[in-house]
């Protein structure tokens, strides 16, 4: 029994069609309006660039869009990564000396290494995202596809 009159009007019906006994199962598919929706929730109106996680996330959805939504998630992501690295490198960080002067303690080792590592991590991520989107663009797509 499948707990509802039309699965057992289904289920009749497919056993006069010849179908072989036993507990059939469901098969759900996207409406048109549900891959619209879908496709609307992982390019993100509301998403930001910055938002790394969101960024993973929706980049974890990318097979399931049409190419150009897919390019433009990793595009979208790129350009704010060039822009946080353009603020690491024109920034000009005070001298030991500035910062005395000014009657505040200079930075640590310590916190001129993490700030290495933030420009570091960045770097590294834009290089990845730059190589996904040279395979998104080649005839064969992006990488891991056949």
């Amino acid at each position: 029994m499948t707990g509802s009159l039309g699965g057992e009007r289904l289920a009749f019906l497919a056993r006069l069609n010849g179908a072989t006994t036993g507990k059939g199962r469901r098969v759900y598919t996207i409406t048109d309006a549900g891959r619209e929706r879908f496709g609307r929730l992982v390019r993100g109106e509301s998403w930001s660039p910055g938002d790394e996680a969101g960024f993973l996330l929706r980049l974890s959805f990318a097979p399931a869009l049409p190419g150009p939504d897919a390019t433009g998630l990793l595009e979208m992501r790129a350009t704010h990564l060039r822009a946080e690295l353009e603020q690491f490198d024109t920034a000009t960080a005070p001298t030991e000396t500035e910062w005395l002067d000014a009657g505040a303690a200079a930075p640590s080792p310590w916190n001129r290494a993490i700030e290495r590592r933030q420009r570091l991590l960045l770097g590294a991520e834009l290089a990845w995202i730059e190589e996904l989107l040279a395979h998104a663009r080649a005839p064969a797509g992006p990488p891991g596809r056949s």
